[in-house]
């Protein structure tokens, strides 16, 4: 079973099956609880090895963080966003 891969400036057409989760483990968006803090990484912050337990930090206790100062456009990030799914 190969998922169709949208454009992303790879020249990859699908994905291996082993890369795509069975409906049935996928999380349910309506079970996902709400953060109101999520951690913000900046990027422009000049002590590398804070930025590093920064990252450290948000990914173990959120999983998850947004960037700041990190260099890409914001046409480069609106044209990403609408060529999502």
């Amino acid at each position: 079973m190969d998922t169709k891969v949208i454009s992303s400036g790879v020249q990859y057409t699908s994905l291996p099956a082993s890369y795509v989760r069975p409906e049935s483990e996928r999380p349910r968006l309506s079970e996902v609880s709400a953060c109101e803090n999520v951690p913000v990484i900046d990027l422009g912050f000049e002590d590398r090895s804070q930025i590093v337990r920064q990252i450290g930090d948000a990914c173990e206790q959120y999983g998850f963080f947004q960037v700041i100062n990190h260099g890409v456009s914001l046409e480069a990030v609106e044209k990403d966003a609408r060529s999502g799914p």
